[in-house]
């Protein structure tokens, strides 16, 4: 299973929302029958972005007895929901968020994991940031969604990803912790 599947899910649902399209006859989205069933899904991708909206307690949907797992193929985690101290928290795997000033948490360095999570960032004007964030990918997306790709964000984002995938190959570098310069990505 592709570490892209999850988020390229998410963005096809998203862009059907914004579409007024009906996406969930072609990709019929069944809830999970028990919480070991999503962390053994979860564990099997690269990325997690996590942007659920808990306002019941569930069980943990990971551990740390969960990503201790051997055949775990999740590197990276990007917890926009952020509550590790709420009643709600379904990824009780770090006690505090991520700042500005140092943004990435290293949660295991031999089997490499991290995680990212700012608390504040869609928190604070979480609907003027959700319109504001739409308005300017909505044309991205459709462009890509299109196939235009070139001069883009998508062909710019995708440079970065195959140069750093080249110098993890060559073992230059341990992590992906900084993007050269963001500004670039959606210019």
């Amino acid at each position: 299973m592709g570490g892209y599947t999850g988020a390229a899910l998410g963005i096809a649902i998203w862009s059907a929302s914004q579409l007024n399209e009906s996406l969930n006859d072609e990709a019929p989205l069944t809830p999970y029958e028990n919480s070991t069933t999503m962390a053994e899904e979860i564990l099997e991708y690269d990325l997690l972005i996590n942007t659920a909206l808990m306002k019941d307690k569930v069980a943990p949907w990971l551990t740390d007895e969960i990503i201790d797992d051997e055949e775990r193929n999740l590197t990276a985690i990007s917890d926009v929901s952020c509550d590790p101290t709420g009643p709600c928290n379904h990824l009780p795997i770090y006690s505090e968020g991520t700042t500005m000033d140092k943004p990435v948490t290293i949660l295991r360095e031999d089997e490499l994991l991290e995680i990212t999570a700012i608390d504040h960032l869609p928190s604070l004007l979480p609907r003027e940031s959700s319109d504001d964030f739409c308005q300017q990918l909505l044309p991205h997306l459709i462009s890509f969604l299109n196939g235009e790709i070139v001069n883009s964000p998508w062909e710019r984002s995708l440079e970065i990803f195959f140069r750093k995938t080249e110098e993890l190959k060559l073992g230059e570098i341990k992590s992906v912790r900084k993007v050269e310069d963001s500004s670039l990505l959606l210019n």
